[in-house]
């Protein structure tokens, strides 16, 4: 039904799966049109160095993956090690998620992004002089949590950005802003891994976070306090 669609969540009581999309006039299932693109773009300020931000962090994890993964290999020289110090940066997000956005709600959402950016440019420079298991493992956790910080806190942060008429446009491009970057980052890293090491990648990696927490402190003072829904 209408409601389940504006409000993203589908509830089989009120509205049966075959029904969920009936009577929606077309352009509701549709990507966010050009139009509102460009509306957001050109009223909301704030949301351009957002989304600027948004895509550096996900290309900057898109490609951390597949550079942190090669350089484990290289200087483990074990499918296994670089397994464990691959796992070791995605787990964090995997188990940490809720809880790091409970613990969200109750502080500041533009310091969490700024924090989270700045706790992955730490763990990935470090990882450019790291060696052995332990220790990489170690920073790869750090890198992960930073991960797993990050995408409550930006997720948080865009309500308090744009109108409240932009705001499911501004969601549909956060979502297509972060799946480029998942594409092209690994992308980007395969690209640069035929030219330098991956030590070098990894470098490039943590200046991209560090200018994406740059481009996140030009919103202090720009971010409009943002009403909790009420508890059942």
């Amino acid at each position: 039904c209408a409601a389940c669609w504006r409000t993203r969540r589908w509830s089989p009581a009120r509205c049966p799966p075959r029904s969920f999309t009936a009577g929606l006039p077309l352009r509701t299932m549709l990507p966010v049109p050009m139009k509102a693109l460009v509306d957001i773009f050109r009223h909301e300020r704030g949301a351009r160095w957002f989304f600027a931000a948004h895509l550096q962090g996900a290309l900057g994890a898109g490609a951390g993956y597949i550079a942190l993964l090669v350089l484990a290999y290289e200087r483990l020289g074990s499918a296994w090690g670089a397994t464990a110090v691959l796992l070791a940066d995605l787990l964090p997000a995997m188990l940490l998620g809720p809880v790091l956005g409970a613990a969200i709600d109750r502080t500041s959402r533009l310091g969490a992004a700024v924090l989270a950016d700045l706790i992955r440019a730490a763990a990935f420079g470090a990882l450019v002089f790291a060696d052995g298991a332990v220790v990489m493992i170690a920073l790869a956790l750090l890198a992960g949590f930073g991960t797993a910080l990050f995408r409550p806190a930006t997720y948080a942060l865009l309500p308090g950005l744009v109108a409240p008429q932009r705001l499911n446009a501004a969601n549909g491009v956060f979502n297509a802003v972060r799946d480029t970057g998942q594409l092209l980052g690994p992308v980007a890293a395969a690209g640069l891994l035929a030219v330098v090491s991956p030590g070098a990648v990894l470098g490039v990696n943590a200046v991209t976070f560090a200018l994406s927490a740059l481009l996140l402190c030009r919103l202090r003072g720009g971010v409009r306090r943002v009403a909790r829904p009420a508890e059942p």
